[in-house]
């Protein structure tokens, strides 16, 4: 039998082919495809599955790092029953919000180790990125093919391909402003430099691999009002830039108070913190 070998993001491994050593990983942990990896059996998390009366025939925000995600307000998200998928640690921002949409993080990247951990919302991660989340209340985690999700995919093509398949019916993006010819930095909230993880180019492939993930469902990039510039009059005043969207209005629109805990109503909408009390 081999000596098995523990990495930094959870996982054990062989350095070559052993049939012993193999049997008694397979079945102790799960198996990685096609690699001498194994990582913990997906029974200790919830199942993401679980979440899908959150997601069914909703409209479904997802929050990137992009600058503009310094100036995200509350009246971003004037739809209180839709629910929110925040990009890594722009969870923090989110939270911040203290909104009353069913709130989660997503990491899909292991590499990031813990520095995403929300304070009330919901955690989903791959199985690898989830081992730095033991703790947290709420772990739901997906193996590799999930969802058709592996090691490479982007958080973003994640988060799409979770909801969708969960029954999300379009998809408002927000602060994803190198998808919109806006800039490549991240917010300065993220706290590093968005080149740090490759090149800040990188981001303008992303919406074509975004919307071909989301297809035929609707997919709306945004960025917050405050960050977009007021135009200069000119004769072609009417003209409209449909790459920035800015929510309507709504005439009945009132500020929003957390529910008790205890207050549930499938007619209300329900903070993060309640979803996992309907799930059991």
């Amino acid at each position: 039998m081999l000596r098995i070998r523990q990495g930094a993001d959870g996982s054990v491994w062989i350095p070559r082919k052993n049939k012993e050593t193999e049997a008694y990983l397979d079945k102790k942990y799960a198996r990685l495809p096609n690699e001498l990896r194994w990582v913990p059996k997906p029974e200790r998390y919830l199942n993401v599955v679980d979440l899908k009366a959150f997601f069914k025939n909703h409209l479904c925000y997802i929050v990137g790092k992009g600058e503009s995600l310094d100036m995200l307000t509350a009246d971003c998200f004037p739809n209180k029953q839709a629910p929110i998928i925040a990009l890594n640690e722009s969870i923090h921002k989110v939270e911040e919000l203290d909104l009353v949409n069913p709130t989660m993080c997503l990491q899909q990247d292991s590499k990031l180790r813990a520095t995403c951990r929300p304070i009330r919302s919901v955690m989903i991660g791959s199985v690898d990125a989830m081992e730095f989340y033991q703790d947290v209340d709420f772990p739901y985690a997906y193996m590799p093919g999930d969802f058709g999700i592996y090691k490479a995919t982007l958080s973003a093509v994640a988060a799409v391909n979770i909801a969708a398949e969960l029954g999300a019916t379009a998809f408002e993006l927000w602060c994803f402003d190198g998808c919109m010819e806006g800039s490549l930095e991240y917010a300065e909230c993220i706290g590093y430099d968005s080149g740090r993880d490759g090149a800040k180019e990188r981001f303008k492939t992303h919406r074509k691999k975004i919307e071909m993930a989301a297809s035929p469902r609707k997919v709306t990039f945004v960025m917050p009002p405050l960050w977009i510039d007021e135009p200069e009059p000119t004769e072609t005043e009417d003209l409209v830039d449909t790459d920035v969207c800015t929510p309507e209005p709504q005439a009945d629109s009132q500020p929003e108070h957390h529910a008790p805990l205890h207050e549930e109503s499938p007619s209300e909408t329900k903070c993060s913190s309640e979803i996992v009390s309907e799930i059991e």
